[in-house]
């Protein structure tokens, strides 16, 4: 039973630093398709419209959180605070994206 239990919660978190690995580099991605403007890089699947910067932005943040969230390394001052400083980013700038369209103003966030 003891053994079942380290085995799950090694394998959930391994699949949530792939998870925060695979956020940060699509962010990654976009950035570098906006920066060298390659439209290929600057959309998550080709075919799709592009990706804005801010957004590629808040993927790597919320990939950073994720990574530093994790157990082994949440225990750590300064990690739990990057990620919650992260969080909150994130949060900010899809609250303020939100009020944007619900207020018909344009507050210049995909402008960035």
């Amino acid at each position: 039973m003891q053994h079942d239990r380290r085995s799950l919660k090694r394998l959930l978190s391994g699949v949530s630093s792939g998870a925060a690995l695979t956020s940060f580099g699509i962010g990654c991605q976009v950035l570098v398709g906006w920066w060298f403007d390659i439209p290929a890089l600057k959309s998550v699947s080709p075919g799709l419209i592009s990706t804005k910067a801010v957004t590629a932005l808040c993927f790597m943040l919320i990939g950073l959180s994720g990574w530093l969230s994790q157990e082994h390394r949440a225990q750590i001052r300064v990690a739990r605070y990057g990620a919650w400083g992260g969080g909150f980013v994130v949060a900010s700038l899809g609250l303020l994206t939100l009020a944007e369209y619900a207020f018909g103003r344009s507050l210049g966030i995909d402008q960035l």
